[in-house]
C-alpha cells in the first residue's frame, strides 16, 4: 500500500512541480512529451512578450506541432504536454526513490 501512495505522490510531484513549475522557467524540459503529443511533426514553442500597461511585462508561451514538411502547424494544449511530461518525470522520481530505499535497507 505504501508503494502505491509513493507512486501517486511522485506522479503528482512530477506533473505539478517538475512539468508545470519548472516547465514555466525552463520550457524545454517539456519536450520529452513530443513523441506522444506531436508524433507527426516538430514540437515548437513560441514566446510573446508584451506590456499591457506601464511597469507590467507579461510573457506568454505557446506550443505548436508543426508538420514535417513545414506547411501547417496546430496549437497544443498545455494539459496533455504537462500530463505526459510530468508522468515521465514522476516515474523517474519514483524509480530514484525506490533505488534509494533499496540501498538504505
Amino acid at each position: 500500500m505504501k508503494i502505491i501512495v509513493a507512486l501517486v505522490v511522485c506522479l503528482f510531484m512530477g506533473i505539478t512541480v517538475i512539468s508545470v513549475g519548472l516547465g514555466a522557467a525552463f520550457p524545454s524540459i517539456n519536450r520529452i512529451a513530443k513523441p506522444i503529443v506531436c508524433s507527426d511533426g516538430e514540437m515548437t514553442q513560441e514566446s510573446r512578450i508584451y506590456n499591457p500597461y506601464p511597469g507590467k511585462t507579461v510573457t506568454s508561451q505557446t506550443w505548436y506541432c508543426a508538420s514535417a514538411d513545414g506547411t501547417s502547424k496546430r496549437q497544443l494544449s498545455m494539459f496533455p504536454i504537462s500530463f505526459i511530461a510530468g508522468s515521465v518525470y514522476g516515474l523517474i522520481l519514483f524509480a530514484l526513490m525506490f533505488v534509494r530505499r533499496l540501498f538504505r535497507g
